[in-house]
């Protein structure tokens, strides 16, 4: 798959910040939403909006480029706002939940341990969730976005799991030709819901 898109983020200032190559927009308004727009009319940024999207359907755009065919996908990706876990398969999104730990969290060093154990449970209890509620679809493995010591983190939850675990490298399965700070796989992890509101894929009748 491969990506040339124009990535702008807007914030509440109207300030515009250019991180990519021009083909489409993408922006955030938020932790809550995505939005695409196909043009930008002049300087005082009036939008038209085509599209609204949100952080789960984002999550899951990526995630379905890392499916094994008939299986489940569990994805785990942290921001500064918390933690998003989604469970797809066959390109659909079937189940989405917030964790209450956040990048910040994972970076600040303290309670670590505490964290982990967090992190833990409520995948554990996520999983079984899923389990019981999707019995057709078995969940191959659980990808996690790239934090500050992911090898350590990846290490702790496959000891506790009773699915592998591995760390999220977008560059197995996108290029970033005209991005080369998206090279590093930290970098991706902090853009990965623009990166995934920009893989939207439009549906005709």
């Amino acid at each position: 798959y491969a990506s040339s898109n124009l990535i702008f983020r807007i914030s509440c200032n109207n300030s515009v910040r250019l991180i990519g190559h021009p083909l489409w927009v993408t922006m955030t308004t938020g932790q809550m939403s995505c939005y695409r727009t196909g043009q930008i009319t002049n300087s005082q940024h009036n939008i038209h909006l085509e599209v609204i999207d949100i952080p789960e359907f984002a999550q899951r755009n990526v995630a379905k480029l890392l499916e094994e065919d008939g299986r489940g996908l569990a994805m785990l990706c942290f921001d500064d706002a918390g933690a998003l876990l989604t469970f797809t398969g066959g390109g659909e999104l079937y189940l989405a939940r917030q964790i209450d730990v956040s990048l910040q969290d994972l970076a600040s060093g303290t309670d670590i341990d505490a964290r982990y154990d967090r992190v833990t449970l409520e995948l554990q209890r996520s999983l079984d969730n899923f389990d019981r509620q999707f019995r057709n679809v078995a969940v191959s493995r659980l990808i996690v976005s790239q934090v500050p010591d992911g090898a350590r983190l990846v290490e702790y939850l496959g000891t506790n799991l009773t699915v592998p675990v591995s760390l999220l490298d977008l560059e197995q399965v996108v290029d970033f030709p005209g991005v080369p700070e998206l090279r590093d796989p930290l970098r991706q992890s902090q853009c990965l819901r623009l990166i995934g509101a920009a893989m939207r894929e439009e549906r005709t009748a």
